[in-house]
Parts: structure tokens; C-alpha cells; sequence
């Protein structure tokens, strides 16, 4: 079974590399996951990080990056869920 690992991030630069080095460690499958990475207009270098991030390790995961114009955190998660068609409980 595939899942979906969604990661929304405003100005998150110096927490990422810990939040992607333990999505790397979970023992699931990893071709059976697909990382979506979305920057909520960040001003530091959080896209930074998620780009050289999703470069390193398209080999690995499936993965995606999204660049959310609006800074809204539940925005961009409803709205990457429905484009996905991922039920929301």
C-alpha cells in the first residue's frame, strides 16, 4: 500500500534536515511512499532544503515539490490532499 507523507513548511530551514533524516529511517517501504514537500513562501532557505532534499533522493522515494503562493498551512494541505484525491478524515 502506498501513503503519502505531506511536509508544509514556512521558514523551517534549520528543522528540516532533522524531520527529512527521520522520514529516511522509517522502516516502510520506501518505494511505497511519496513524499510531498510544499514551502509556504518561506524567506529563509527552507525551499533550499527541500529541493536539494527531493534531488538526493528521487531514487528513493516518490516525491514531489510544491511551492504554495498562499502562507496558509491548512490551505496548502487541502489543497495538495484534493489534488492527490486523499480522503480527508
Amino acid at each position: 500500500m502506498k501513503i503519502t507523507i505531506g511536509v508544509v513548511a514556512y521558514n523551517e530551514e534549520n528543522n528540516l534536515p532533522s524531520l527529512l533524516r527521520d522520514i529516511e529511517a522509517q522502516s516502510y517501504p520506501h518505494a511505497d511512499m511519496e513524499v510531498v514537500l510544499a514551502d509556504s513562501m518561506s524567506t529563509d532557505d527552507t525551499r533550499k532544503v527541500m529541493q536539494e532534499w527531493q534531488k538526493k533522493k528521487k531514487d528513493n522515494f516518490l516525491d514531489d515539490f510544491v511551492s504554495n503562493p498562499n502562507p496558509s498551512y491548512y490551505i496548502c494541505n487541502k489543497e495538495e490532499l484534493e489534488i492527490r484525491n486523499v480522503q480527508i478524515n
